[in-house]
């Protein structure tokens, strides 16, 4: 008889953990700033229902639709980073979009 890992079966794929840590996030920052979701909704210019779906199983699949949802639930740059799973900058990449300061 053959055994499987159920273990490895019930491992979600990272699109699905991404996903999960989106709409987390978007409840926990939406949250953070008082919004409720019907209000949330109307800064994006859609429907309540919709932006409820985006909380609970169906998130923004649009790469500007979550662009303006990162810089309206005021997303720092880590963040978004760490979300999507993203490895840190690297010293010279701060360097590069970091403005010169005079001293």
């Amino acid at each position: 008889m053959k055994q499987t890992n159920t273990h490895l079966t019930n491992q979600k794929s990272p699109e699905e953990q991404f996903k999960q840590r989106l709409r987390e996030a978007l409840r926990q920052h939406r949250k953070e700033l008082g919004l409720t979701q019907v209000k949330t909704a109307e800064l994006f210019h859609i429907a309540s229902s919709t932006y409820e779906r985006w909380e609970s199983d169906k998130s923004p699949t649009c790469i500007f639709s979550l662009l303006d949802v990162f810089r309206t639930l005021k997303f720092t740059t880590t963040e978004v980073i760490d979300l999507l799973g993203l490895p840190p900058l690297t010293a010279d990449e701060l360097e590069e979009i970091s403005p010169d300061e005079e001293t």
